[in-house]
């Protein structure tokens, strides 16, 4: 029997092709054996040429992307291309960078190649473009600059640091572009320097600012007086006129006339109100010199308050026990046509619900407007002090003796107590005070209470000093015995009078017949002397005159 194997051993009944062969070259070897084992083999070759290239499915377009910020570049994120072939392929990034990567400011050719198993091959090729958009940055640019010129009109030297730039992408170079260099004289005005900063990719970017000199010859504005008007008008204002303030400079006034100030007053010809307005006023010249003036306008009002209530005059009687009396009265109120309600002011007298003394009290209030005008409440509170003092422990009579060798007694009493709602001042009216020489017989003493109405009061009691002790003679002669005178019969007789005394006072009686001096005749003359107070039993003074031929 034969047989026929392919090379791989397997029988098979005929020789059949396979359908499809793969590209390139395929060996075909078929072995024929015989039931003997005896074999014959028998082998070609079949190629198969890939002639088909591969296909573009999707290739994306040039990119453009501004590069990110502060960097030179941008990173870049594309969708990747894709391909078809009949066969098996491969994809290879040949030239630029992967999707993701940081691509540089310029464009970036990117290439993607697609190579099937023949090597054919086909690209997609496009383009990252990034821009740079970013300016570079300048650092330092100096503020405006104001310099003052030393003399009027003329100028001021000007220095500054100039500014510094930075870029993206590198190195960027800055120049003065407009106006004079750091260090310059300047005249008077506003002078503009401006710097230019250019980054490696041509962006730019500017730095402005100005100096200006400004002359020190400042402005000169006359504002009017300060001005007082009286307004008589029930809304307390009153119309002002007033001429704008005149200025002069050396240089251009912008505008030409000064500016009132916002908020500080009025113009003229408003309806200024009460109190004082500030009335401000500016110039400034073309340098930015700039001069105030200010002047107050003063609104006074002429109209006083007026008062609403106001009590009237009153007449009270003493409170019991009070050295016055308690009155209490409605304060009166006050109006004013600027400020409305006035608050009205105790000036002068006690508040309502006071004790009024004894007397007439004047209560003023005041009601007093913002202009310091005013109007006055007075009455009078007037209180009577109708309550009469009161004297207590007045003494009782007193009846004493007289003291030995004193024509009186010295008598001591109580001083009676006086009393008053008010005060009440006691005097002794009548008599000796207390501790005194009371006088033989009756003396009347009296106390007075008087309070500071005039009332008064008396208490009055008798003192009587009875005289018991007599007068007594000190000296009363012995008999005087004489000789008659020749050839008379008799004699003048001289002897010294008798004395008496007393408490008080005595009468001496002289005796009836012949007295000191007078002729005796011869015999015996009893002479008496008789001494008296008036009140006691005389005293009696006898001796003889003895007579002898």
């Amino acid at each position: 029997m034969l047989a026929i194997a392919d090379v791989d051993g397997i029988a098979v009944a005929a020789l059949v092709a396979p359908n499809e062969y793969p590209v390139g070259v395929t060996t075909r070897t078929f072995t024929f054996s015989d039931a003997s084992g005896n074999s014959s083999t028998c082998s070609f070759t079949i190629t198969v040429v890939d002639n088909q290239f591969p296909t573009v499915v999707s290739c994306p377009g040039n990119i453009t992307v501004p590069a990110d910020a502060g960097a030179c570049g941008a990173n870049v994120s594309y969708a990747l291309p894709t391909f078809n072939d009949n066969c098996l392929f491969r994809v290879d990034l040949t030239e630029g960078l992967a999707s993701g990567a940081f691509f540089p400011v310029g464009t970036t050719q990117v290439k993607y190649l697609a190579t099937d198993s023949s090597n054919h091959s086909v690209n997609c090729v496009f383009n990252v473009i990034v821009q740079d958009l970013q300016n570079p940055v300048i650092a330092g640019c100096p503020s405006n600059i104001n310099a003052q010129a030393p003399l009027a009109g003329t100028g001021a030297t000007a220095t500054w640091a100039p500014p510094t730039a930075t870029d993206n992408c590198g190195v960027a170079s800055i120049t003065q572009t407009a106006g004079q260099a750091p260090g310059s004289f300047f005249s008077i005005g506003a002078h503009t320097i401006t710097y230019t900063a250019t980054g490696p990719n041509g962006g730019t970017s500017t730095c402005t600012f100005t100096v200006t000199v400004i002359s020190n010859g400042a402005p000169t504005i006359t504002c009017p007086a300060n001005q007082t008007r009286y307004s008589t008008q029930s809304n307390c204002a009153q119309v002002f006129n007033y001429a704008t303030p005149p200025v002069s400079d050396d240089l251009p006034l912008p505008g030409g006339q000064p500016v009132q100030i916002d908020g500080t007053g009025y113009t003229s010809g408003s309806a200024f109100p009460q109190g004082t307005t500030v009335q401000t006023w500016r110039v400034t010249d073309s340098n930015a010199n700039s001069t105030t003036c200010t002047f107050n306008v003063q609104v006074i009002d002429t109209i006083r308050p007026s008062l609403q209530t106001c009590p009237t005059n009153i007449t009270l009687n003493a409170d019991a026990g009070a050295c016055g009396a308690i009155y209490t009265y409605t304060p009166p109120t006050a109006m004013d046509n600027c400020d409305g309600p006035l608050t009205v002011v105790r000036v002068l007298g006690p508040p309502s619900g006071s004790l009024f003394p004894i007397g007439t009290t004047i209560v003023l209030h005041r009601a007093t407007d913002l202009s310091g005008r005013f109007r006055n409440c007075e009455f009078t509170v007037t209180v009577v002090d109708n309550i009469f003092p009161a004297l207590a422990n007045c003494p009782a009579d007193m009846d004493v003796d007289a003291e030995a060798n004193a024509c009186g007694a010295h008598v001591t009493f109580t001083t009676p107590a006086a009393s008053d709602n008010c005060t009440a001042a006691l005097t002794q009216t009548l008599g000796p005070v207390s501790g005194s020489l009371f006088p033989i017989g009756d003396t009347p003493v009296e106390f007075t209470a008087t309070d500071p109405a005039g009332q008064a009061v008396t208490c009055g009691f008798n003192v009587h000093v009875d005289d018991t002790t007599p007068p007594t003679f000190t000296y009363c002669p012995d008999t005087i015995s004489v000789t008659s005178t020749v050839s008379l019969c008799g004699a003048a007789v001289t002897y010294a009078a008798p004395v008496a005394a007393d408490n008080c006072s005595s009468l001496m009686t002289l005796p009836a017949g012949q007295l000191s001096g007078d002729f005796f005749p011869v015999g015996y003359i009893s002479v008496s002397y008789t001494a008296t107070d008036g009140t006691n039993a005389p005293a009696v003074c006898t001796f003889v005159v003895e007579g002898d031929r």
